[in-house]
This record gives C-alpha cells, structure tokens and sequence, in this order.
C-alpha cells in the first residue's frame, strides 16, 4: 500500500487521539450498544487525563495510521506491566485497533495487525494476544484470519454493560 505512513504517539497528539479514539468507538459500537453506555465509557477512557497516562508509561504504546495524509486508524501495544489482563513479558497485547468507518475493507486493519505483530517479533515476543467482545463478529473473524484463538475470557465493562470478552492469542 503506497502512501501509509505509520507514525507513534505522544503527548503532542492527545487531542487528536482523544478525538478519534472516541469516533472510531463510537463508530465500532453504536449499533451493538446504547448511547448512553458508550459516552460513559468514552468520557472514562478517552478523557485527557487517562491519555496522558497511557502516552507517557514506557510499557504503552500507540501507533497513528494515515493514508495521504488522512488518519485512518491507530493502534495501542501494551507491554508488561501495562497489559489489561495477562502482564506477561514473553508477550504484548493488543489492547486497540480501530479503523475509522469511512475507511474499512481497504486492508488498514491488516496493515496495523501485521505492523503490531512485527513489533512484537522486533521485541522478542513469544506471543501476542488481545481481546474482543464475543458478540463482535467481525473483529472475532478478522482475528481468527490472522492466527489468533480463543484460550478464555473475562469481563470487560461498557457504561453499565457487563460483557464478556474472548482472550484470544496467537503465538510468533
């Protein structure tokens, strides 16, 4: 794909991260949840504060993608201390890859997924994992596509939403 530029985040991008980060959520969930629980959970993740934290920890990482110049989606590592769930230092998760809408089908997610995963093997990684809501079908397949399997779950919070995630991981 001519054109793609992948560019890392810092604390210069926060508004534009903090921008994004709350369209493309609300773009991937609007018609799987209400309204209601995606503001409250974009205002608790997506608040600048929490950005700042997530930008400035050494184990987190996030990754803009643009074509021509245009944001098209990004992506967040976590490394160690930083993962949601497993902390492992054999391994580094995926905890956001978001496309934004008008962009989809044009092979950006499969960008991002193969740059993550060249980022893991750079590092040394024995595996990579991430997890999805389990009523998420589209991203459960792309996954699956790309390697990944399901090896448990646990309970990820939307608004007042409790949902069960797969863990699903694949190794390198």
């Amino acid at each position: 794909m001519n054109n793609i530029i992948v560019k890392r985040c810092n604390l210069e991008d926060i508004n534009t991260l903090q921008e994004f980060s709350r369209q493309t959520f609300f773009e991937t969930y609007k018609e799987l949840c209400s309204t209601n629980d995606i503001n409250l959970y974009s205002n608790y993740a997506f608040n600048l504060n929490n950005l700042e934290n997530e930008l400035t920890n050494p184990d987190s990482t996030f990754f803009f993608l643009y074509y021509n110049h245009i944001l098209v989606g990004y992506l967040k590592l976590n490394e160690a201390r930083a993962q949601t769930e497993l902390n492992d230092e054999d391994a580094i998760e995926i905890e956001r890859l978001y496309i934004s809408s008008n962009f989809q089908k044009r092979g950006y997610g499969q960008y991002l997924m193969d740059y993550a995963t060249d980022y893991a093997q750079e590092k040394g990684k024995k595996y990579i994992w991430l997890s999805v809501w389990q009523k998420n079908k589209k991203a459960i397949n792309f996954y699956r596509k790309n390697g990944f399997r399901e090896n448990g779950t646990h309970t990820f919070v939307i608004g007042h939403d409790e949902q069960i995630d797969y863990i699903m991981s694949k190794p390198l």
